[in-house]
């Protein structure tokens, strides 16, 4: 039994339509591409007079081969601790980002807040906020 095989020229053959051409790595040599580091999982102001004002830095670090979008960055109960960044912020691959955070307590005590970070695709990530004023 024998088998005929007919074949078209190559000019004639035209792929199927494709429906999006946007194409997202999820690693790249073994890391992920989209991937990022906190350079702090607590932000401790430490004591300090009323009406006072001090701050730290939070750095955003991209660890991954991909931009990463920082979409907001905020505090969650008070305004004792606060910043005055303008998101969303793009960080590009190996570049990163910092964020001053001020701690301003208008009275004595003892103060705690969460620091939310929300970047792109990922998970919101909680840094906490201690700061205390005499």
């Amino acid at each position: 039994m024998t088998t005929t095989r007919t074949y078209k020229p190559i000019e004639s053959f035209k792929p199927p339509r494709i429906h999006s051409t946007r194409v997202v790595p999820l690693w790249v040599d073994g890391s992920p591409a989209y991937d990022y580091t906190l350079s702090d999982k607590k932000l401790v102001f430490g004591k300090r007079p009323v009406n006072s004002e001090s701050g730290l830095y939070l750095k955003i670090i991209n660890a991954g081969y991909m931009p990463i979008e920082v979409e907001a960055v905020y505090t969650l109960y008070t305004n004792t601790f606060q910043l005055e960044e303008e998101f969303p912020r793009t960080v590009k691959p190996g570049q990163s980002m910092e964020i001053w955070v001020m701690f301003k307590p208008n009275e004595s005590g003892s103060f705690e807040d969460d620091l939310i970070v929300e970047i792109g695709q990922f998970e919101p990530q909680t840094v906490p906020l201690v700061g205390s004023a005499l």
